[in-house]
């Protein structure tokens, strides 16, 4: 998110909210979402469950700006501007690397269960 965000602050001619703005509200929002939905399932309340809901958020957010980084940098719109369109339809890519995250735990966390069981 922090290759996201940078490329949003980058972006030009925008007032309040910028696309900044929307991408770090709307972080906060699936970070918080995300971390309910890990401690309403009891199998993640775990010390190692908690660690491996953590680890894959982790990789989440680091695929997250990988795929950033190569789009913003490497693939930049020949007018060198972002546009904050473009910046604001990649927000469901954060839903869905999260939601991927979140299934990930818990089968991951539940797998850890039944061999303890």
């Amino acid at each position: 998110m922090g290759v996201a965000l940078l490329a949003a602050a980058q972006e030009r001619g925008t007032s309040w909210p910028s696309g900044a703005d929307i991408w770090l509200l709307f972080w906060v929002l699936c970070t918080a979402v995300y971390c309910v939905l890990v401690l309403v399932q009891r199998q993640n309340c775990t010390r190692a469950g908690l660690r491996t809901a953590v680890v894959w958020y982790l990789a989440a957010e680091f695929v997250n700006s990988l795929g950033w980084g190569l789009y913003c940098y490497l693939l930049r719109p020949v007018s060198g501007e972002f546009s904050g369109l473009r910046l604001i339809c990649g927000l469901p890519v954060w839903v869905v690397l999260l939601s991927a995250a979140l299934v990930l735990t818990t089968r991951q966390n539940r797998r850890a269960a039944s061999k303890h069981s």
